[in-house]
């Protein structure tokens, strides 16, 4: 609880390696302007754990800071802010649970190498199409639990993995259409149909299918011609970053 002012924002950037000083940043909820002008001019990896809110004159000055920066429990964030993080240079987190089409677009012009919206919970056609065309890496969808037929047909264009670890509604047109992603695909989905796993054994990719529960005959005997391992457990980098975010 409490603020990020301008006090600690001051004591950390003279001494960022200092345990106790860090933590407080980390579980402070709010962060004034001021402060986030100040943390603007830190160096390396910035971690807020537990901040909720951020005003848009704090996302404007903390897009020029050098080094990544995760923020791990905001409740909301505006278009304007979104624009202003698009601008930041390095890997940039994002766990919000919804954003709108035109923060998405902003988001998906982020010049940094990894793009991460793991609280994503929703995803719009036009945000998805936005997304297809970020030139980074898109961390895996982690809390996303259904994409369209359309959201599925733009998400295939990303070059590079995916991964969608909660997923439990996508149609077998949705499925065929992630099947020609080029690079890992990772599906949180407990059934499948023999025409999904069809597809998938098209895919050219590593494949993860960690949550199947059922499988039938015919299911089993499309995926059987896969041409590479079927992986049943979660990528190690998702269980890594779930446990942190506990």
């Amino acid at each position: 609880m409490g603020i990020i002012d301008e006090e600690l924002a001051k004591a950390f950037l003279e001494d960022p390696d200092n345990y106790e000083l860090s933590s407080k940043v980390e579980e402070r909820t709010e962060i004034s302007d001021a402060a986030a002008e100040i943390l603007s001019k830190h160096e390396g990896f910035l971690s807020f754990e537990m901040l909720q809110l951020l005003s848009d004159a704090a996302a404007e000055s903390l897009s020029k800071h050098k080094g990544g920066i995760a923020f791990h429990r905001l409740e909301a964030l505006s278009d304007t802010a979104a624009e202003s993080l698009a601008k930041h240079q390095d890997c940039l987190t994002l766990c919000v649970a919804k954003l709108s089409d035109a923060a998405v677009e902003s988001l998906s012009k982020h010049q940094g190498e990894i793009l991460d919206l793991y609280g994503l919970e929703e995803l719009s056609d036009a945000a998805a199409e936005s997304l297809s065309k970020y030139e980074g890496k898109l961390d895996d969808l982690q809390n996303l639990r259904e994409l369209s037929d359309g959201g599925a047909r733009s998400l295939s264009k990303l070059q590079g993995g995916l991964g969608l670890p909660s997923l439990i509604k996508i149609s077998d047109t949705a499925i065929d259409s992630l099947s020609k992603l080029q690079g890992c695909l990772s599906l949180g989905i407990t059934e499948i149909s023999g025409a999904a796993a069809e597809s998938l054994s098209k895919h050219k990719g590593g494949l993860y299918l960690f949550a199947l529960e059922k499988l039938s005959d015919t299911a089993a005997e499309s995926l059987s011609k896969y041409q590479g391992e079927i992986n049943h457990e979660e990528p190690k980098e998702w269980v890594e970053s779930m446990r942190a975010s506990d």
